[in-house]
């Protein structure tokens, strides 16, 4: 997903296991509740994947992108307009508002990519899930 595309392997993996499920007839009453449920946690996994992938591909517009630069420079340029008494005093505002404001564009920017970088999310919980289903026979 830090490409923005599904992985053939999860993919492969995925429909093994609607096949799985798929091959698989209850015959007792308890089988058939746990069939019912076991579908509808396997429907479960496919949306929530389809939303991943979904979030993998989505991006800030450039638009949005000009737009908080835009009001970036306008929100510390309107703080030069409150004067203080000592200059120290007004640097360390204008200073920590600005590195504030820069670190929210960089925390916008580094989320952009959910699936990417050094804040990604991670593939570890679906990993763990695979490897516990393929230990369980049906």
């Amino acid at each position: 997903m830090t490409k923005g595309k599904a992985s053939p392997l999860s993919d492969r993996l995925h429909e093994a296991m609607w096949e799985q499920w798929s091959r698989y007839s209850p015959r007792a009453p308890r089988e058939q509740a746990f069939y019912s449920e076991g579908i509808s946690r396997l429907n479960d996994v496919g949306a929530t994947r389809r939303v991943r992938l979904i979030a993998s591909r989505s991006t800030v517009p450039g638009a949005m992108w000009a737009l908080l630069a835009i009001g970036f420079v306008v929100s510390i340029a309107f703080t030069y307009q409150f004067k203080m008494e000592r200059l120290a005093m007004h640097v360390l505002c204008v200073g920590a508002i600005a590195a504030l404001t820069g670190f929210v564009l960089f925390l916008i920017y580094a989320l952009q990519y959910p699936f990417a970088g050094d804040v990604a999310v991670s593939p570890a919980p679906w990993v763990e899930f695979l490897q516990t289903w393929s230990r369980r026979p049906l």
